[in-house]
Formats: C-alpha cells, structure tokens, sequence
C-alpha cells in the first residue's frame, strides 16, 4: 500500500525538518511512504540539504504567489495518478507517535469507495478536553470538532469529491479564503467519516499572531 503525504509549506523549516525526520523513521514493510512538498518558495529552510539524507521518497514542488494552504494541497493531490493509492494531508507541525502500529490501523479505517479518516488531534502541551459541561463535545485547540488537520483518503475518492475547487471560494479581488478543512468535508459527505481522537497524532505548537510567517508576503490567504 502507498501513501502519497502532501504537505504544504511556508518559512516553516524547524517543523518540515521534524516532520521528514518523523516520517524516515516509520519502518512499515506493508506501507510505502512518498512525501509530496508544495512549498511557496521558503527561505527559512534547506530542503534539498534534507531530503538527500533521507531513505524516503520526497518531492518539492516550488509554488508562486502568496501562501494559500488549500492551493498546495490541491497541487500536490494532482500529482498522485493511481486511484488505488492513498493520499494523506497533513500539516507541516504533524508529529506521528507509535508509528509501527498507527499506519497499519489508520489505513484499516479507509476503504475505497465507502470511508475516509479524519481524526480529531491534539496540540503539544495541550491534550484532548473531555467535559460533560461541554455539551458533550471534543473541543481541540488548535481544530474544532468540525475540521481536522489531516485527512487520508483514497485517490480515487479525492477526484470525486473534485478536491478544492478554489474557483468557488474567490471573495471579489480574486483571493481565495475561508475554512478550507469544511470545505473539502462537505465535499466528501458522500463518504463515511471515521472520526476517532487520535492520541498517536498531535501538532506542534507555532504562532499565528500577526508576526507570524502565515501573514507574510502581503496576502490575506492564511488560513
């Protein structure tokens, strides 16, 4: 089985190198890993300096214009061809726990035709709440119950739902905004979701305040 992992990347060099070394580390003889990069153009990061030390397969592909997540994962999407493949999204923050046993079980979860994952993860330094005073819901600091960092699908599942269509979601001056995680759940209502709190995935913790990198380059696109 092989996992095409697509990550898309802005001036995030402490978090892409984490994650590349997590990801060399997964040793699964029943799982191929392919790592897909769509990077705008970062300057915080060497990444050709990483992946030449890497057993893993990585591609990076250098994007123009002002950051827009949703636009990288929709490139990097459209490189995978095997509809029997699967396509993993994920954050550039993402860190795997208990590896040997987390990508056999997460990939029972997804069938082809019939159901994605699309775990509820937690942040570093700031685990799962579980309170019967919220209303019986999962509130997560960094997603809410209704979106979620990482999706895994199967290729051919992700053209049907035509993935991000980032026409329909233009305000008037041409730039593309909104949730893009709602967007590509609602676009995937035709499939179950397998929806568990996934203690095995967390994300690192990273700014998001005006000086942060997301706001760079002019845009309005980080979200």
């Amino acid at each position: 089985m092989k996992i095409n992992i697509c990550v898309p990347l802005f001036n995030r060099g402490s978090d892409i190198t984490n994650l590349l070394q997590n990801i060399n580390s997964i040793k699964n003889p029943n799982i191929t890993l392919n790592v897909i990069i769509g990077d705008y153009h970062s300057t915080d990061v060497d990444l050709n300096q990483i992946i030449k030390d890497l057993e893993i397969k990585v591609t990076v592909i250098q994007i123009d214009g002002c950051f827009n997540l949703a636009k990288s994962l929709q490139i990097c999407s459209d490189t995978v061809l095997d509809p029997d493949e699967l396509i993993m999204h994920i954050d550039a923050d993402t860190v795997f726990d208990n590896w040997s046993e987390l990508f056999t079980r997460i990939c029972n979860y997804v069938i082809q035709g019939q159901s994605y994952y699309c775990p509820i993860v937690s942040t570093e330094g700031r685990p799962l709440i579980w309170n019967a005073n919220y209303n019986g819901k999962v509130y997560v600091p960094t997603h809410d119950h209704g979106g979620s960092g990482l999706i895994l699908i199967y290729n051919s599942d992700y053209k049907k739902s035509d993935g991000f269509n980032n026409s329909e979601y233009m305000n008037e001056r041409g730039e593309i905004w909104g949730h893009h995680e709602t967007i590509i759940l609602n676009r995937l209502s035709f499939l179950n979701k397998i929806r568990p709190i996934e203690s095995d995935i967390w994300l690192r913790m990273h700014k998001r305040d005006k000086d942060s990198v997301w706001y760079s380059g002019g845009s309005t696109n980080y979200f």
